[in-house]
């Protein structure tokens, strides 16, 4: 992961564990020792966005975070058709998507960049605002920097 962007790579099982800074996982093993030091996930996060959180914290706290050396389960991808180009959304539409719970609207991005990121949170939320204004420019700089794996 990008500390600047926060980019991820995807690391997709090689057959020898991996180790990582973050997780995404619908199967999350999490040792009773970081429940003991860490509490459990934020109940904040209004749907997505708290394994990546925890793990990451988990990561800054000193515990390994690894990727598994195979797949322990394959899960339907439940998101085709769902995800929407909001460069063509108009402006109204765009504002109901700003603050929306369901997928990663800003709510969840300012929270996980206020607990394991803080001092990028004026950015984050400046770069929503450029989506929301100007998605083209927003959504483009956002898709050459992940060209170039920032």
């Amino acid at each position: 992961m990008s500390k600047v962007t926060l980019l991820d790579k995807l690391l997709p099982p090689n057959g020898t564990f991996q180790p990582c800074m973050a997780a995404h996982g619908n199967i999350t093993y999490v040792s009773q020792e970081v429940v003991d030091k860490m509490g459990i996930f934020c109940e904040k996060y209004w749907h997505g966005g708290t394994d990546h959180d925890y793990t990451y914290l988990a990561h800054k706290a000193g515990f390994p975070i690894l990727v598994l050396p195979r797949y322990s389960a394959v899960c339907e991808n439940d998101h085709i058709g769902k995800t929407r180009d909001h460069t063509t959304l108009p402006l109204r539409e765009r504002m109901k998507l700003f603050w929306v719970k369901e997928g990663y609207g800003m709510h969840n991005a300012l929270l996980f960049s206020r607990r394991c990121f803080p001092w990028r949170t004026p950015f984050v939320f400046l770069s929503g605002v450029i989506k929301l204004f100007f998605p083209r420019l927003g959504y483009g700089g956002y898709l050459k920097l992940r060209k170039h794996g920032i």
